[in-house]
C-alpha cells in the first residue's frame, strides 16, 4: 500500500482495501509505428489499484498528483 496515501477504506463496505498493482496509463494520440520513443513525449497518469477483499469493489488512486 502506498506510503504517500496510508491506509485506504472501501467507499461502499468500509473494509480496508488491497493494494493490487500500480497501472500507467497513456494520455492524448497514438503515435503508433514511432513505438516507445514517441512515448517519451506523451503524457501519463500513475494511478494505484486497491481492491475491496468483501464485496470486490477496485478503486483507482492517483499516486502522482498532477501540477
Amino acid at each position: 500500500m502506498s506510503k504517500k496515501h496510508g491506509p485506504k477504506k472501501c467507499a461502499t463496505c468500509q473494509s480496508a482495501l488491497k493494494f493490487i498493482g500500480s497501472k500507467k496509463f497513456h494520455e492524448g494520440f497514438n503515435f503508433g509505428v514511432f513505438g516507445d520513443f514517441a512515448e517519451l513525449f506523451v503524457r501519463h497518469t500513475n494511478l494505484e489499484m486497491y481492491m475491496c477483499p468483501e464485496c470486490l469493489r477496485v478503486e483507482f488512486f492517483i499516486s502522482d498528483p498532477v501540477a
